[in-house]
């Protein structure tokens, strides 16, 4: 991509040393050529190849004396990379050019993360491209240049619909003679992000559920992991979700629906690992959110789904050195994946009902702060 900035003013009289002689010399035109391509890529880490242009103008070689190329790579203000060259004599009329060389710091990423997510996970993109000249000793003003373009992605909303998969009615045949069959219904789930931190990246759930049974039914227990490019990105338990909202003795009361609200803080720890592997993968990352709900009853744990997680994939791809990349991200579906576990200690299988899209819920209260975790209990 030729990105360039014609510079044509005269510098004005220079008197070569020993000479005597005074001659008027166009100042050089330059660019950028290629904002940057990922290259020298390994699992730890990502290099970036940028290359731009310096041009001689005038019908004579100019002897520079001195000439540095700057180059960065900057999102939402932060620097996730930089480098330079030096050193370049340039032919009359001659084409140069030049390449630079330089590698992404992983330790920015998580930087970046905060800023991209708490900015509605759009980040602003700036590659600033400049040189400082001295011809004959003596330095020339030079204008820097700037490829300015923005990066979207959409994590929240793949977020927010694995949630609502897990809508449905749901049924078991306990072997329990202290209770009747049993039957939950999720009557909706949705999901959004909030203020992020480097250390964390809060998951805010809002679960409507509703007890059809004669006897009340606990807080789901959840628990969830969320890989992209085989990274685990997050994984939580059931003792590490906050309950920030739930009915007073954290039971849902016969034949009543009441709003659960959920917030898994999960770590960033491992969020440059993934951006290592989308940029070493041409920006392409493959992604899997697994989930599962548990309600105890009767000592026996009822799971949603029965036997293992409902595993929902989805694709993320951004444009920020690839060219003619545009961003795109699409959810591809749910399907429950066995993890051999019980469910109410019945061979049956839930009967799930009403299992239509759900539309994005972006709504919500602001969730409390709590201590308590979603590991309900009955009987």
């Amino acid at each position: 991509m030729l990105i360039s900035r014609k510079i044509l003013a005269v510098i004005g009289v220079i008197v070569l040393a020993g000479a005597g002689i005074a001659l008027a010399v166009d100042k050089p035109e330059y660019g950028l050529e290629d904002r940057g391509d990922w290259a020298n890529t390994t699992e730890e880490s990502v290099g970036v190849r940028s290359e731009g242009f310096v041009r001689n103008p005038n019908s004579f070689d100019i002897n520079i004396s001195s000439l540095n190329i700057a180059y960065r790579l900057k999102m939402n203000g932060i620097e996730l990379a930089k480098g330079g060259k030096e050193g370049l004599n340039i032919a009359a009329e001659d084409n140069n050019t030049v390449g630079v060389q330089t590698e992404l710091d992983p330790e920015k990423v998580p930087e970046w993360w905060v800023q991209h997510m708490n900015n509605d996970e759009v980040s602003e993109l700036e590659v600033p491209f400049s040189i400082d000249l001295e011809i004959l000793g003596k330095p020339i003003s030079v204008d820097g240049i700037t490829y300015t373009d923005s990066v979207e992605t959409d994590l929240e909303s793949k977020m927010d619909k694995a949630i609502s998969q897990v809508k449905g009615t749901y049924s078991w045949s306990p072997t329990s003679a202290e209770i009747s069959n049993t039957e939950i219904e999720i009557v909706d789930g949705s999901a959004k992000f909030g203020k992020v931190t480097e250390e964390t990246t809060p998951l805010l759930v809002t679960f409507e559920i509703r007890n059809p049974n004669e006897y009340p039914i606990p807080t789901p227990q959840f628990h969830g992991e969320l890989i992209m490019n085989s990274v685990e990105v997050a994984k939580w338990q059931a003792n590490e979700v906050a309950v920030s909202k739930a009915p007073g003795n954290g039971a849902i009361p016969p034949g009543e629906t009441r709003e659960i609200k959920l917030r898994v803080d999960m770590a960033n720890e491992r969020i440059d690992d993934w951006f290592v592997s989308h940029a070493s993968q041409s920006e392409q990352t493959s992604g899997e959110i697994n989930l599962r709900l548990g309600f105890d009853i009767a000592e026996q744990n009822f799971q949603i789904p029965k036997n293992g997680d409902l595993s929902c994939d989805f694709s993320l791809q951004t444009g920020i050195l690839v060219d003619d990349q545009e961003t795109a991200s699409e959810f591809e579906g749910c399907e429950e994946e066995s993890l051999g576990l019980g469910s109410g200690d019945s061979n049956e299988s839930n009967t799930i009902n009403d299992t239509d899209d759900l539309l994005q819920n972006k709504s919500g209260d602001k969730p409390n702060s709590s201590d308590n975790s979603s590991t309900g209990n009955l009987y």
